[in-house]
């Protein structure tokens, strides 16, 4: 904001102009106080939103998805999964029950519902969830028709995860493959989703003893982490150092995957 200047050359603020510049002062010294004002008010119409029966049911299911995510940036995921829980009912609701929940719209709910029933242990229903959401995503188009593979690849990825905690090694190393084909073709070698998978893949190889390919996979994802990642960073120190373990003749064993997309994205696809 400009001031005015006096005859002796000196700025001079107007009286508006002068309270306009201790407003933004006082709300930049007490910043985090103010953003979590803003959180809460945003948080309350969400929950306002989505508990209303009488409202549009996709504006409900947009109220849900949104309050859910600020629910689990507060850590709260017990409640986020409520969230999508209750959302994919109003779809259930407004999409009707096709057999074994396979209509397009439902995919994003059931994604991120298996995802939590992984997080919480729950891992015969998050696979029965997510294999839902990918036989949905294998044929999902977006609007202009076109398909989308990025999030036929997420959900594999989801999958294999979930089926690792279940010890279904040998699937999950077929869902990882698939994953990788898709990434390959759609961002390369050196990124950082390709580079998650293959790590997976090294960790897969690893838990049922073919340590050559484990090394093989890990080199690659490590090749890429050294590119879009920074020499520091958790997950490039992770790769080295299981790569290191291999290569001494021992098993690691320990660890989970990386990676997984959050494809939430505050988003309502009803």
């Amino acid at each position: 904001m400009s001031c005015a200047v006096g005859a002796d050359g000196q700025h001079v603020c107007s009286p508006v102009e002068v309270q306009v510049h201790n407003t933004v002062a006082a709300v930049a010294s007490d910043w985090p106080v103010h953003l979590s004002w803003m959180m809460q008010e945003y948080s309350l119409a969400n929950h306002g939103v989505a508990e209303d029966a009488a409202a549009d049911p996709r504006a409900r299911v947009e109220a849900y998805n949104r309050w859910g995510v600020l629910l689990s940036s507060g850590g709260d995921f017990k409640r986020r999964l409520a969230c999508h829980e209750a959302a994919l009912e109003i779809k259930r609701a407004q999409y009707g029950h096709p057999a074994g929940d396979m209509h397009a719209e439902l995919a994003h709910e059931l994604q991120v519902i298996g995802n939590h029933y992984s997080m919480f242990e729950r891992h015969g229903e998050a696979v029965t969830y997510l294999r839902r959401a990918l036989h949905i995503n294998r044929r999902r188009t977006d609007p202009k028709g076109n398909p989308m593979p990025h999030m036929e690849s997420a959900c594999l990825g989801d999958l294999a995860s979930a089926l690792m905690s279940q010890g279904e090694v040998t699937e999950a190393l077929e869902c990882y493959k698939a994953s990788l084909d898709i990434e390959l073709k759609l961002y390369g070698e050196v990124h950082k989703h390709s580079a998650d998978t293959m790590f997976n893949m090294g960790m897969a190889y690893d838990r049922i003893g073919q340590p050559a390919a484990a090394v093989r996979y890990l080199r690659r994802a490590l090749a890429g982490y050294e590119t879009c990642l920074s020499p520091e960073h958790p997950t490039l120190l992770r790769t080295q150092a299981n790569l290191n373990t291999l290569k001494r003749g021992h098993a690691i064993h320990a660890g989970g995957g990386v990676g997984g997309r959050d494809t939430s994205g505050g988003r309502g696809e009803l």
